[in-house]
């Protein structure tokens, strides 16, 4: 019985040592995968974070783009009308604002004179 009990000890020590191996072995090859997955993230991280600046950047030329239009309003030009109207109505327009207007003019043409719509 002494002798069964040594061959089951044996055993057992060399079924667990066997198990330990494969565990380890498993860590092993776990700790590549998530290397390689490591990799993988940091580069979709990098990906993410170009995106995120793009529409950033994007955001800010439709706000310089729509501070543009209401400078132009400055200039006669309402962005209602140019909706209205179309670019070649406002190009016409602005011909006939700027057609009185010569170098040797010592001031500047008025507003009204202009014939521009006001705002």
């Amino acid at each position: 019985m002494i002798r069964d009990n040594a061959k089951q000890r044996a055993r057992d020590k060399a079924d667990n040592d066997i198990r330990h191996n494969r565990n380890e072995e498993r860590l092993i090859l776990t700790e590549k995968k998530l290397s390689e997955h490591h990799d993988s993230f940091s580069a979709l991280a990098v990906v993410t974070s170009m995106l995120i600046e793009n529409i950033n950047m994007q955001m800010e030329a439709e706000m310089a783009d729509l501070l543009d239009r209401r400078m132009m309003s400055l200039f006669g030009v309402a962005p209602t009308k140019v909706d209205k109207l179309g670019v070649q109505n406002v190009s016409e327009t602005l011909k006939n604002a700027t057609k009185g207007i010569t170098s040797k003019s010592p001031s500047p043409q008025r507003y009204e004179e202009t014939g521009l719509p006001s705002i």
